[in-house]
């Protein structure tokens, strides 16, 4: 296995990778921007390669095994703070999650982390997220921040296992495409 930074180039094995670790939510998102005869991934993969999108592929690392994607992680520094209005932008099945991201300021935020299905228990998340930590303790940020869905008990228990604690919560609002019920709850670990 290795990691390196994401090139543009990524873009469409990455789209489905960011929705695995969304919890389906990207998808949703995607499918209201489609044109005709466009796939929810085709329109993750165009915001993907954007260099300033939430999901850029400036802000992510990648695990490969030979030439294959099989693991992704998104993260980047949260700045200190944000305006108030940028929550209205926001569907209504994703305002919980943003209403928790606006908690992560001025921390490493881990805005995705998954793992192919094939390759899930071999190491690979616990090498990305590492990964990420480290990039957080050399730009010199104190505290690393993450949000998992409770609903999803092996993200759930993954993060714990690896230190991170529980901060806050907000309750999943169900959407076309839901994965998991239950809550959303940000985690976060001193560096």
């Amino acid at each position: 296995m290795h990691i390196r930074t994401a090139y543009r180039t990524d873009a469409e094995a990455l789209a489905h990778l960011i929705d695995i670790a969304r919890e389906g939510i990207p998808s949703y998102l995607w499918r209201r921007l489609t044109e005709p005869d466009e796939t929810a991934l085709e329109v993750g993969a165009k915001r993907i390669e954007e260099d300033d999108s939430f999901f850029s592929y400036r802000r992510i690392r990648l695990a490969e095994n030979g030439h294959r994607i099989i693991g992704l992680v998104a993260s980047f520094h949260q700045p200190a703070s944000r305006p108030q209005t940028w929550l209205d932008e926001f569907a209504t099945a994703v305002r919980p999650l943003a209403e928790l991201e606006r908690e992560t300021a001025d921390s490493w935020y881990i805005s995705a982390l998954a793992t192919d299905e094939e390759f899930r228990g071999q190491g690979v998340g616990t090498a990305l997220l590492n990964c990420a930590e480290e990039v957080a303790r050399q730009m010199r940020v104190a505290r690393s921040t993450l949000i998992v869905a409770d609903g999803n008990p092996e993200a759930f228990e993954f993060a714990c296992r690896r230190g991170y604690q529980e901060e806050a919560w907000q309750r999943a609002v169900g959407f076309d495409g839901t994965l998991h019920g239950g809550r959303w709850v940000l985690m976060s670990k001193q560096l």
